[in-house]
């Protein structure tokens, strides 16, 4: 089969064995999802595609996709929580809250990842974990504060 007359969102094999799904057509080109690396890639219509088969999967594709659907999850099966650091970070790189408004931020809008966290102690462990590496603190009007990334040499 050509990837010109396949059905758009269904399975396929590419050439060799890796698992693609078909996203839709750019022109002459066809949209093919990787379904083990997640990228997207055209191919012209006449690229070869077989049915899906899970025993013809390649075993690096087979990797790939344990791999990333492990990573997606926690040991108990549960999808993965967004760290608590992550949603501090823009709050300190902004410059337009102090300490406390983040704290008050972060009970009320992520309540889920800040349960049962003393986020005072984790804002100000984020404060001093950016400074360790070199990251400049500025201490704005009204106790603001900002992280301001070193320049590279």
């Amino acid at each position: 089969m050509l990837a010109g007359t396949a059905l758009q969102d269904k399975m396929y094999l590419g050439k060799d064995g890796t698992p693609v799904k078909v996203m839709g057509t750019k022109g002459e080109k066809v949209v093919l999802s990787n379904k083990a690396t997640g990228h997207e890639v055209e191919v012209p219509k006449n690229y070869p595609l077989e049915e899906y088969d899970e025993k013809r999967v390649n075993s690096m594709s087979k990797s790939l996709l344990k791999k990333n659907a492990a990573d997606k999850k926690t040991k108990d099966g549960q999808p993965k929580k967004e760290s608590l650091a992550s949603i501090i970070d823009p709050y300190l790189y902004a410059g337009a809250n102090t300490v406390a408004e983040i704290v008050e931020i972060l009970d009320k809008k992520h309540l889920s990842q800040a349960q049962g966290k003393n986020l005072n102690a984790n804002v100000w462990a984020r404060i001093v974990t950016f400074n360790r590496k070199g990251y400049k603190i500025e201490r704005l009007e009204g106790k603001k504060i900002k992280v301001i990334k070193p320049k590279t040499q």
